[in-house]
């Protein structure tokens, strides 16, 4: 019986690397990708062992400032996204518009569209063909949606395409890759929608 493809995260960014959209399913995926992309020189900083700082606040020159409790620094989620990001458009170039990138213990499954880039990460096991194939089902429902899909759309209708992955893609695994299936949903929220 042939497994659910299962995907990490969908990262989308320009072709001048400007990072559009993110969505991560598996919890822990932003700091192993990290771990893996940025390797030992992560600019993410670790507190020193021992028991958190105590909450309160600090007088600094300015006067009182908050500061919070217990709250251990991390990499911010666009730093290892843009590595991610860098190392996938180090591989393309104007003759392929599709690849793979190893990163460890995850691979990164790269396709653009147009002026978009679209960025799976995926388990190493993954086939890489099924990968791209979910993305340009992906790309087409989005197209069909919003009758022409461009950066545009992600900017401005972002909720509208985390509802269309919401549908595909369930807790990481795909679950639906037919459009005539995912399309008369919207239909009938927006429909519902109009009527309220």
């Amino acid at each position: 019986m042939p497994t659910a493809l299962s995907l990490h995260s969908l990262i989308v960014c320009t072709r001048l690397g400007r990072l559009r959209f993110a969505r991560h399913w598996t919890p822990g995926t932003a700091a192993a990708l990290s771990q893996d992309v940025l390797g030992s020189h992560s600019p993410s900083r670790s507190l020193p062992s021992g028991p958190p700082p105590a909450a309160g606040r600090n007088r600094t020159r300015g006067g009182p400032v908050d500061t919070p409790s217990g709250v251990a620094p991390t990499l911010h989620n666009s730093a290892f996204e843009q590595s991610l990001i860098a190392a996938c458009l180090a591989q393309a170039s104007d003759t392929t518009d599709q690849g793979s990138v190893p990163t460890g213990r995850f691979k990164a499954v790269h396709k653009r569209y147009g002026n978009l880039i679209f960025i799976s990460v995926c388990d190493p096991a993954e086939n890489t063909f099924a990968v791209l194939s979910f993305t340009h089902c992906l790309v087409e429902t989005l197209s069909r949606y919003f009758d022409g899909f461009s950066e545009y759309h992600l900017v401005f209708n972002m909720e509208k395409v985390h509802l269309v992955l919401d549908e595909m893609v369930a807790g990481g695994y795909v679950v639906e890759t037919v459009r005539e299936n995912v399309l008369p949903v919207f239909a009938q929220m927006e429909r519902q929608v109009s009527l309220a």
